[in-house]
């Protein structure tokens, strides 16, 4: 059969239906097909259309489901197909799975959902690659859809391939931070459900009433507060850790998480555990002094609370860390934009850097706002820098892509013991920091004067201060 120039995939696109057909059959999607109006407890609901082979988005095979007998009729039909078409000699180098499938659609051998259950997100990719910010419209356009197929083609229009990944995800935290919140999910969810029980009344299949149910999907509330519950936790497999604390988010509340923090750090400092909610504590009221004096973003959203670590519990949080009967510090945050750029200020971590700016960059589409934004910010932030050089230990910035600037770890300023003192850092290294930050800055302004149509590639960052010399730095007025 005609498999084009890239015979290994496109051979291996026909295969999968069989891998399908050996495991039983179930749901399969590609792997740019992203979850939306939609969770794991549907796939494991019984089989829409009494498991007749079903496509999500028309003829193409970015989500099906059916049963293994039909996963296996399905895919040796997809062989005939691509085999009848060598055969009637068509001057085409590629027939794949996709137009195999497009054929056993016309003579109606699959079902296509109707409405398409998968969306290609072409609108939304461009309404954000032109730097908007998505409405009610977008809220409308998905209603209803289980998943959007990020297909090559869909994102090619708008993004470079390397950035594709990324694009996929900013579109989906930006699609969550608007519509995540509103009653459009569930009435989405209610509309999946009820066309997949007209497709099965349409074709005669038989689904019971609790059978509808228990394809429903499980909302989770949204309060105000949320808990930080065995419940409502995120898993621990996938959950970021830094030397101290990890990072939980919470199911009800996709935008807000909790800092979990060991009462007793013995991973690197022991201390006591009196010790660690003092540091915790003056964090805290650390945060909301910068925030008055310098207006400074951060994404601590309260005091610390002392937790003890129940059997339940500890089954959900990483067993290296929070063992049962334990005590542990939890703060609730906010969650960090994506993407963003970690902005370091030493020369250790900053030629790294120059390639993760380059890569970020393009993500800037507003940036006549962008640079407005990043120089309030900027400014602010060296100013604070000059009165609170505790900060400079273990700088730690974060870059959105609408340039604000977010101030994390704040708690690297105090030292860890039976009292709480500041940590102290040296006049040369306080200039060097400087000077790192001011190459940081020249390459981010020169890349934004480029234009619109002109994509600068942002300079080398200077020479840095070698950190062996014994001599200060001179200071320049900044």
């Amino acid at each position: 059969m005609p498999l084009g120039t890239n015979i290994e995939y496109d051979r291996l696109c026909y295969l999968r239906h069989f891998a399908m057909a050996t495991v039983g059959g179930g749901w399969m999607t590609d792997y740019d097909t992203v979850p939306l109006n939609m969770n794991a407890k549907y796939g494991m609901a019984s089989l829409p259309n009494d498991g007749r082979f079903t496509l999500g988005e028309n003829h193409v095979p970015s989500l099906m489901v059916g049963s293994g007998e039909e996963w296996d009729r399905v895919a040796m039909a997809l062989i005939r197909e691509g085999v009848a078409a060598r055969q009637r000699n068509e001057e085409r180098e590629l027939f794949s799975d996709m137009h195999s499938l497009a054929e056993l659609l016309q003579r109606g051998e699959v079902i296509a959902h109707t409405p398409q259950l998968v969306l290609q997100p072409d609108a939304l990719l461009e309404t954000m690659s032109q730097g908007r910010a998505f409405d009610e419209d977008a809220c409308n356009d998905t209603q209803g859809l289980m998943a959007l197929h990020f297909s090559h083609r869909s994102t090619g229009k708008h993004y470079p391939r390397l950035a594709r990944p990324l694009a996929m995800a900013q579109l989906l935290q930006q699609w969550s931070d608007v519509c995540g919140d509103r009653a459009t999910l569930r009435r989405g969810q209610v509309e999946i459900k009820q066309n997949f029980a007209s497709v099965s009344n349409k074709h005669k299949a038989t689904v019971t009433p609790s059978q509808r149910d228990n394809t429903s999907f499980a909302v989770l509330s949204r309060s105000d507060s949320p808990t930080f519950s065995a419940e409502n936790i995120q898993r621990p497999d996938n959950v970021p850790c830094g030397s101290y604390k990890c990072f939980f988010g919470v199911r009800s509340h996709p935008d807000i998480g909790y800092l979990v923090t060991p009462s007793k750090m013995n991973l690197q400092h022991p201390k006591s555990e009196a010790a660690w909610l003092k540091v915790l504590d003056a964090t805290w009221d650390f945060a909301q002094r910068l925030e008055k004096e310098y207006g400074i973003e951060h994404f601590l959203l309260g005091a610390p609370e002392t937790i003890s670590v129940s059997s339940k519990l500890a089954q959900h949080l990483r067993k290296d860390r929070y063992e049962k009967g334990s005590k542990a510090y939890i703060q609730k945050v906010k969650k960090a934009p994506f993407p963003v750029l970690k902005i370091p200020c030493n020369d250790d971590k900053a030629h790294p850097f120059q390639s993760k700016l380059i890569k970020f960059l393009p993500f800037v589409k507003q940036k006549k706002e962008f640079a407005s934004e990043f120089k309030k910010g900027w400014y602010e932030m060296r100013r604070m820098l000059r009165q609170e050089t505790c900060l400079i230990n273990d700088f730690q910035l974060l870059l959105d892509t609408k340039g604000k600037l977010y101030h994390i770890d704040l708690d690297r300023c105090f030292e860890v013991g039976d009292t709480i003192t500041e940590r102290n850092v040296g006049e040369s290294y306080t200039d060097e920091c400087f000077e790192t930050l001011d190459g940081i800055e020249a390459a981010i302004l020169q890349y934004l004067e480029g234009g619109n149509n002109q994509m600068r590639r942002p300079a080398m960052l200077p020479p840095f201060t070698n950190k062996n010399k014994t001599e200060a730095i001179p200071s320049r007025q900044r």
